[in-house]
């Protein structure tokens, strides 16, 4: 019987693969058809400034995620300031803390996007920024989103100046990779954005 749950599991999966194969390919090419995309470069080397969140305030304070009778699903975007080497610790800690006690859904804001996971078509995913995020949010008993696959702003630029008859075959081998990598550790997936 395990078995047979194994194998509908892997028949859903690998459907829900092609399902999402599709949509990126439909997506890259309404969103790269000019063949530019110049926002990876003026993402990529953005180093916002350090969060500047105040403390909590003292108790009886309540935390946002629990305020509400019925617990909804409270979001915010995780910012990992690693990725941008900005190094504040204890900014860092008091950011995390605000996170943890206010929120129970979880969205990397750029750790997860194509450009930050595979910058260079010669290099192997890094997966460590986004894994980071999704670590954070299991510590602290929160749904993580996965955000994005694809994205025509965070797409690679390797990717977008490839001739499209290859760009197809490069964006589904890395929405492979990212889904397989991920395989079930999201909540949520956002497949496509812009």
């Amino acid at each position: 019987a395990n078995i047979g749950r194994m194998a509908a599991h892997r028949s859903r999966a690998l459907a829900l693969v092609a399902a999402l194969s599709a949509a990126l390919v439909l997506a890259v090419v309404l969103c790269t058809r000019d063949g530019r995309s110049d926002a990876p470069e003026r993402f990529l080397f953005f180093a916002p400034s350090a969060p500047s969140t105040p403390p909590p305030p003292p108790p009886p304070y309540v935390a946002l995620r629990d305020a509400a009778p019925a617990r909804p699903l409270i979001g915010t975007a995780y910012n990992d300031f690693r990725l941008w080497g900005l190094g504040d610790a204890a900014a860092e800690a008091q950011y995390e803390a605000l996170l943890a006690a206010n929120f129970n859904v979880l969205t990397a804001e750029n750790a997860c996007k194509p450009a930050a996971i595979m910058p260079t078509r010669d290099a192997p995913p890094d997966f460590a920024p986004c894994d980071r995020v999704l670590a954070f949010a299991r510590e602290h008993g929160m749904r993580f989103r996965l955000h994005v696959i694809g994205w025509g702003e965070w797409n690679p630029e390797w990717m977008v100046q490839l001739p499209s008859e290859e760009r197809e075959d490069a964006l589904l081998d890395y929405a492979r990779a990212v889904l397989l990598h991920y395989n079930g550790s999201g909540d949520y997936v956002d497949v496509v954005n812009k």
